[in-house]
């Protein structure tokens, strides 16, 4: 082999070993702020530990793809670190799963990861997670998504109600009837007794043309 040839395998190979030796890197430290891969359980860390961690996951952000990717930006908006920069990419990479070719490795981790946000108090992904949500390709997502709907509109049944009032009846219907089926097998029984109670308290046209979408998706079932 020739040096020219040798020189430019070296040339091309390194920037390669950096990649491999940063996603590792980036592995690793994903597996010690969710030990347990559920993104609900971030690890609390010290504010130097934070900051550290905030500081490796922008550097390993930087040669990350698919999956990965999807990950860091969880890690970083949960650790408040540019926060919309990474929770409008993972709604962006949501969006791939309401197309039929699921498209930027849209998943059900993504629901997961918007999920957690939401339940850390990011009550705005409540709408896009429905919005793309209600017409996944994904089968996993959409299962993650019905159990998901039917937790809200069970314990915040005006924050579910106040999102679907702007959409279109068939929408706030679709909706509506994820909810009822929650992840394929129908609403927990305590949940539809309060889901009951709630939405006939409300008792205006939305709520109550709502609560006829979720009973007979129970009856499906």
């Amino acid at each position: 082999m020739c040096a020219v040839m040798r020189f430019s395998l070296l040339f091309i190979g390194v920037p390669f070993l950096i990649a491999v030796a940063a996603a590792q890197d980036a592995n690793d430290l994903v597996a010690k702020l969710i030990p347990d891969h559920n993104p609900l359980h971030v690890v609390k860390l010290s504010s130097a530990d934070r900051s550290r961690a905030i500081e490796q996951l922008k550097e390993a952000q930087k040669h990350s793809s698919g999956t990965q990717s999807q990950q860091l930006a969880f890690l970083l908006a949960a650790l408040d670190s540019d926060y919309v920069k990474n929770r409008d990419y993972l709604i962006h990479v949501l969006h791939g799963c309401s197309t039929p070719a699921v498209k930027w490795d849209c998943d059900q981790n993504t629901g997961d990861f918007l999920i957690a946000l939401y339940q850390r108090g990011h009550k705005e992904v409540l709408k896009p997670l429905m919005l793309d949500g209600k017409d996944s390709y994904n089968s996993m997502l959409a299962e993650l998504l019905g159990d998901f709907y039917a937790n809200v509109i069970a314990e915040h049944p005006t924050e579910f109600l106040d999102t679907i009032r702007p959409l279109s009846p068939k929408a706030q219907k679709r909706l509506c009837s994820l909810a009822g089926a929650g992840d394929g097998s129908g609403m927990a029984p305590k949940n539809l007794r309060q889901v009951r109670r709630e939405l006939r308290s409300l008792g205006d046209d939305v709520a109550l043309t709502c609560l006829r979408s979720v009973e007979a998706a129970n009856k499906a079932e």
